[in-house]
């Protein structure tokens, strides 16, 4: 899917699952295993801030979760968030 962040209403979602390439024929394992680098996440930083600016409230979901991706990419993007 590509990615548009649009603002459609007061309240944004950004839904980050990874970006594995054969997400259709992958196992559920295999699609949710992508730990976004540092680059990715701050490419990420313009459309969050446009959607927080632009919303009421604004949540942010990762989904990437096997071996505890979704953990370490939100604690990074907290982070960089906060600089």
């Amino acid at each position: 899917m590509p990615y548009l962040p649009r603002v459609t209403s007061t309240r944004g979602y950004i839904r980050f699952h990874g970006r594995n390439q054969n997400w259709f024929k992958a196992t559920r394992e295999q699609r949710y295993n992508y730990l976004y680098s540092e680059s990715e996440l701050k490419s990420f930083l313009p459309s969050i801030h446009h959607i927080v600016q632009s919303t009421e409230k604004a949540y942010i979901y990762f989904n990437n979760c096997h071996g505890g991706n979704a953990v370490k990419n939100a604690l990074f993007l907290k982070q960089i968030l906060k600089a």
